[in-house]
């Protein structure tokens, strides 16, 4: 398709998906009509990058007995299995039988009890520049954390949130046990 004609001859047209979005004469406009498409490009591209920096995957599942499930930002659950990934925002669900262990991409290992739900709340990886970031929240169930790289990072932010209180201590190994109104942690490090 193309755009309709317009008085004065040296139109700037621009179709997209068969549809004329745009048409200007003069040069000028053409100009004006560049300068639009170079801002949509940039925002789209810009979109585009920051929706795949939350859409990449941050761990995978080492490990699980009985049913664990996930469910994603769109409300979407899965049964994990070994090998499944996990993203940012995921809700890790382990049943009355369930238990499972996940490895972030820093090495960082997180087990889950039975009946343990675990939110992937945020994680940011950057080695070359000795920075980073995991932020889980525990909801309820038993859980263990063995820090990974990004936990020995000084500028690193390493924290388990749970109903009661917030765990964060770097470069450790912890076991804990929330509820809605208890948290009972032990320090696996000497």
């Amino acid at each position: 398709m193309s755009c309709p004609q317009l008085a004065g001859g040296g139109a700037v047209s621009i179709v997209c998906r068969g549809e004329c979005i745009m048409k200007k004469a003069g040069w000028a406009n053409g100009i004006v009509i560049l300068a639009a498409l170079t801002g949509l490009l940039l925002t789209t591209v810009g979109e585009t990058v920051a929706n795949a920096a939350k859409s990449a995957h941050i761990g995978t599942v080492a490990a699980v007995r009985g049913d664990a499930s996930a469910t994603n930002t769109a409300g979407e659950a899965h049964k994990l299995k070994v090998g499944s990934q996990l993203f940012i925002g995921d809700v890790i669900r382990t049943a009355a039988r369930g238990r499972v262990r996940i490895a972030l991409l820093d090495e960082t290992v997180i087990a889950l009890g039975r009946n343990a739900e675990l939110v992937l709340s945020d994680f940011e990886y950057a080695p070359a520049d000795k920075r980073g970031k995991v932020i889980t929240e525990v909801r309820q169930g038993a859980f263990r954390v063995i820090g990974g790289a990004i936990a020995n990072m000084t500028a690193a932010k390493f924290e388990t949130k749970t109903p009661v209180g917030t765990i964060g201590i770097r470069g450790t190994d912890y076991v804990a046990v929330a509820s809605a109104d208890s948290l009972r942690v032990v320090l696996m490090d000497p």
